[in-house]
């Protein structure tokens, strides 16, 4: 099985990002609406998570080091 290199875990880690952030934008917008998402922020934060350490375990060693990285970015989120 072939592993994801330092390109895909780039690319997977932004495209992460941009859900995390439309995600929690959008939580936001409800709520000034007066609405509540059925599924919150803090769901698709914790499903990121178990998505990167997925993708880590399929990872080369370099790539894990680009993965770290990007952790400790969503944590901050």
């Amino acid at each position: 099985m072939k592993k994801f290199n330092v390109q895909d875990v780039v690319f997977l880690n932004e495209a992460i990002y941009a859900f995390l952030n439309e995600a929690e934008k959008f939580e936001k917008e409800s709520k000034l609406l007066g609405k509540q998402p059925i599924i919150t922020h803090s769901y698709w934060k914790m499903m990121a998570k178990d998505v990167i350490k997925k993708v880590k375990n399929f990872s080369t060693k370099k790539a894990n080091k680009e993965l770290e990285n990007y952790e400790q970015q969503i944590s901050k989120i």
